[in-house]
């Protein structure tokens, strides 16, 4: 999965937790849904919150093992502390952020 798009189950049960809350949902005019609120909470945070974090748990336990992370990691660290990129010909030098974002890439592939 892409770090870059923000799948709908990481915010899915906030928004589940909001819409069937107090503040949205009342029994006089001034709310959106005019019914009895299911959720009693005003913000629901103190339960998503924590449903995040079993989450980030669950995924991170259930995710892949990758055994050469930590000696990419090493390469990355020792790359961006000496401004180092891997040398590849037909290239212009760049500034440190380009060689340190240059190693980034190159890590991740």
């Amino acid at each position: 999965m892409s770090s870059r798009r923000i799948p709908a189950t990481r915010f899915a049960p906030a928004i589940a937790l909001i819409i069937v809350s107090p503040s949205i949902m009342g029994m006089d005019g001034k709310h959106l849904i005019h019914a009895a609120a299911l959720f009693p909470l005003e913000n629901p945070g103190i339960v998503s919150i924590p449903l995040g974090f079993i989450g980030a748990f669950a995924g991170a336990m259930m995710s892949r093992v990758d055994d050469n992370a930590e000696a990419r990691f090493t390469e990355l660290e020792v790359r961006a502390r000496e401004h180092r990129p891997r040398r590849r010909e037909g290239r212009r030098p760049l500034s440190p952020a380009g060689h340190y974002l240059q190693a980034i890439r190159s890590i991740n592939g």
